[in-house]
């Protein structure tokens, strides 16, 4: 399988539920936690763009912690693994910039178990803005807090993560 993500559409997003890692890799806007927050953005400036245009999130207007495990398995054909996305590195190799291939990296950090969401999504779509009551969104790097073992940007030793 080879993955192309597209820039500014499509973002790859770590998820931590239950202490067990999963990536995905999917439209951005499937990951605005909170629909509710996001619409009411939209409502006050007059505008109805939040409309998705698919039943996919229906049920699911707050993806939280209660109803991840429900969630998960509508979205399961968008799970790509650690294997296939160093697959996707290696593949784009040399990567000489952040500019150049940022798509390729994590996006978004939402971690269930400490209900918290971190982003690097570089465009206007502020992820951190739109979280669940009780949760803590933050635009800032997260790398830090994977798990080497899910680093799949670290090939044979060579970590492929460009200087922002």
């Amino acid at each position: 399988m080879s993955l192309s993500p597209e820039y500014s559409v499509d973002i790859i997003v770590l998820v931590r539920y239950k202490n067990k890692y999963t990536w995905y890799l999917q439209e951005k806007e499937y990951w605005v936690l909170d629909y509710n927050k996001w619409a009411s953005v939209f409502d006050s400036l007059g505008h109805d763009d939040t409309a998705y245009g698919d039943d996919l999130r229906d049920d699911f207007p707050i993806l939280d912690s209660d109803n991840w495990s429900s969630y998960e398995k509508v979205i399961k054909d968008h799970v790509v693994t650690k294997e296939q996305l160093s697959e996707m590195i290696r593949e784009s190799l040399p990567i000489e910039s952040w500019d150049e291939k940022g798509e390729l990296f994590p996006s978004l950090f939402v971690d269930f178990d400490k209900k918290e969401l971190f982003s690097l999504f570089p465009e206007p779509l502020s992820f951190e803005d739109f979280v669940p009551d009780n949760w803590v969104g933050k635009y800032d790097n997260f790398y830090e807090l994977i798990p080497a073992t899910e680093k799949y940007w670290i090939i044979d030793g060579a970590d492929h993560l460009p200087a922002a």
